[in-house]
């Protein structure tokens, strides 16, 4: 009523009117944002088509100010496609009050957010009765910013490019342009078309015929921190992220994805595996419950969809949390009678014949609690449906339906045909799989995951070592993340069953870090689902490398770190340079091999060479002579054994090689400044032409419009 237009759902606008932009909106459009009253007049909205355009109405009629007694009118104009986007219109603006009149103790502008907008005017008369103000989107743009990189044609047959922002929305429309090393423009972005899409705008499958330094150029009339992620042959998720996953999406076993977890949405996925029914008819316990009748079991773990306690089962095919009274006759989802409920086949079922049981069970090494409807019929026909609910103490999979038999002898109640199917947050959210639709056969699953998950598909050879890792790199200049994401990585097998799962074993205690070794040939899928938060995230199949602070140069402080934990007997995948599901001295062995090389060496470093300059001779022997009779996890300090000690026995190792050496090229003074990038991501940094710039890593590189 006080003049504003705000996006979303807001309590409270406050009548007082103060500086546009106001912190605690959204997107807003403040025609005239003044302590208005409803003595007189109304509030009005309509929609309707202007040719082919959209256009959404809101009008304050004769409204009257709060401490005076005249009144304004003036409306909003929203279009659906511009150049002008909305605009504000004024039929009277005289309060009859000299502070009040034509806006003079009012605020008038738009914001595209709480930390961006125009403020047109405040507590200025600044409008009369017929002005208009237009907000059009601008042909121009106001700033610019580039970054160059380097792309070899002979490594990658693609190229994808994503503009990526905290919030997308904040930027209206940007721009996104690929120039190639003789300055042409050769590609330009896409937007996604979508609200909730992952990618701002998208640069995808660009086929790389030139190799030299290409410019990314970002155009865009809004400011604000930003990303560029650049990928070379990855698949790139561009799904909107306020669906389910679309499908399964093929993942090379060398490759990389980069993708986007939504936040907290729950998800029904449907398919049909009659084994994944597990039978506790003849070892549960009966509830004995009557027609309509209802019983108390306890659920003794939480999971990311359930929490501990009291559940009221139903015989009506209902699990609620805590004590509740579940009528025979279905409804639509959400109903305001349940708070959070498991609905597997909510129908008028009665109890002439077959149980309901429960038990707590094993499957696949996961506590569980299963609790089965068994040969119970609908109320007006005689034969029985069996399904149940299998809750497991999971991150990678806290619920499933499994469906038995679900034929009740009437085709209106068949496969759900008079029933409710889905899961229910809270009196007031829920996801619904069917209603009073004939939506499910024998055999059929429903899972239920706790958020937003991608499911990628990789075909894999038997005892082959596979490294997968995540990654959520994408920073602002302050080296803050841009996501709260927090992800699971779930290997599943060709039935969708999940055969291991990691959450947090990378090196950040954040990120996800799994070997897995495949016990025969054939479809594999790889999960990524949300622990916490929401947000962007890479996916690798990567051979670790040996820098393993990443700073481009294999060195004492990387063999030193690898030493640490094979000394330590802690297991960190990335580490494990043999990748055969061990830390030990095989992987430092097997750092020399690659070190030497990546340090531009013709061959491993040697045993004994402390100070990694390709020769053992007496500046090694100093620096064991140094640490000697000493206790320490440093490879560089002398400890050729990784037996965490400097002793007679690494001296031996010493004199075993001492004198070799290993011929450096002719470059080898030149210290080394770059090293193998994992497979499928741009090897080269990106830079930028203005100072400004902060980035890190091969990934992506952050920026800001000014």
């Amino acid at each position: 009523n006080d003049g504003v237009l705000i996006a979303g759902s807001i309590s409270d606008t406050g009548f007082q009117n103060d500086e546009i932009p106001n912190e605690f909106w959204g997107a807003a459009l403040a025609p005239f944002w003044d302590d208005l009253g409803a003595d007189g007049g109304a509030v009005y909205w309509q929609e309707f088509f202007d040719g082919a355009t959209d256009v959404l109405v809101v009008q304050w009629n004769d409204r009257p100010h709060e401490r005076y007694d005249d009144d304004v009118t003036f409306q909003i104009q929203l279009f659906d496609s511009g150049p002008t986007l909305a605009r504000f219109v004024y039929q009277d603006t005289d309060l009859n009050a000299g502070p009040a009149d034509n806006g003079a103790s009012a605020t008038v502008g738009y914001q595209w957010s709480g930390t961006g907008g125009q403020q047109v005017s405040r507590n200025t008369a600044s409008i009369i009765a017929g002005d208009v103000i237009n907000i059009v989107e601008s042909a121009s743009f106001s700033d610019t910013d580039r970054f160059t990189i380097d792309l070899d044609a002979a490594a990658s047959s693609t190229v994808d490019i994503g503009f990526l922002a905290d919030n997308i929305g904040d930027y209206g429309t940007v721009e996104l342009n690929l120039i190639d090393p003789l300055g042409n423009m050769v590609a330009s972005g896409q937007s996604l078309g979508h609200p909730d899409a992952n990618f701002g705008s998208i640069i995808s499958g660009f086929p790389l015929q030139e190799s030299g330094e290409y410019t990314i150029e970002v155009k865009s009339r809004f400011f604000g921190d930003y990303a560029i992620v650049a990928t070379e042959d990855a698949w790139l998720d561009v799904e909107p992220n306020n669906v389910a996953s679309s499908g399964f999406d093929d993942f090379a076993v060398t490759g990389a994805a980069i993708g986007f977890l939504g936040n907290g949405a729950t998800n029904l996925n449907l398919h049909n595996d009659p084994a994944a029914f597990i039978d506790i008819s003849a070892t549960g316990q009966a509830l004995g419950l009557t027609d309509d009748g209802e019983s108390l079991v306890n659920l003794p773990f939480d999971n990311p969809l359930l929490p501990s306690g009291e559940y009221t089962v139903s015989n009506n095919g209902v699990l609620a949390l805590g004590t509740q009274n579940v009528s025979g006759q279905n409804r639509t989802l959400p109903f305001s009678g349940f708070d959070l409920a498991i609905i597997p086949f909510w129908d008028d079922l009665d109890a002439t014949r077959g149980d309901v049981y429960w038990e707590e069970v094993s499957i696949d090494g996961v506590d569980a609690l299963i609790v089965q409807w068994d040969e119970r019929p609908h109320f007006s026909v005689g034969e029985g449906v069996t399904f149940q609910v299998q809750i497991r103490d999971s991150t990678s999979l806290p619920l499933r339906y499994a469906y038995k038999d679900v034929t009740l002898g009437n085709n209106a109640f068949n496969g759900g045909g008079s029933a409710s199917i889905g899961f229910q947050d809270s009196s007031n959210d829920a996801v619904t799989f069917s209603h009073n639709a004939s939506s499910l056969v024998a055999g059929d699953v429903i899972d239920v995951f706790g958020s937003d998950r991608d499911i990628f598909r990789i075909e894999a050879i038997a005892g082959q070592n596979l490294l997968l890792e995540t990654a959520t790199p994408l920073e602002n200049r302050l080296n803050d993340s841009l996501d709260l994401l927090d992800p699971t990585l779930t290997i599943l097998d060709s039935n969708g069953l999940p055969i291991a799962v990691d959450e947090s074993s990378a090196a950040d205690g954040r990120n996800a870090q799994l070997l897995f070794t495949p016990e025969s040939d054939g479809t594999y899928f790889v999960m990524i689902s949300s622990e916490v938060g929401g947000g962007e995230y890479t996916l690798r199949s990567v051979t670790p490398d040996g820098d393993f602070d990443h700073d481009e140069q294999f060195a004492c402080s990387d063999i030193d770190a690898l030493t640490q934990l094979v000394l330590s007997g802690e297991y960190l995948a990335n580490y494990d340079l043999n990748l055969d599901g061990q830390l030990d001295r095989s992987d430092v062995d097997q750092w020399l091999a690659d070190a030497g090389l990546a340090n531009g060496h013709p061959a491993a470093f040697l045993p004994g060479d402390a100070n990694l300059d390709g020769a053992v001779d007496g500046s090694d022997f100093n620096i064991w002579n140094e640490s000697k009779f000493t206790a320490t996890d440093s490879w560089c300090s002398g400890d050729f054994n990784t037996d965490g000690a400097v002793d007679g026995s690494d001296f031996n190792i010493w004199n075993e090689f001492k004198f070799q050496s290993i011929t450096p090229p002719a470059s080898a003074l030149t210290p080394p400044t770059t090293v193998f990038a994992p497979p499928a991501f741009a090897s080269a940094e990106l830079r930028r032409d203005h100072i400004d710039s902060i980035f890190s890593g091969y990934e992506k590189s952050a920026g800001r419009l000014f």
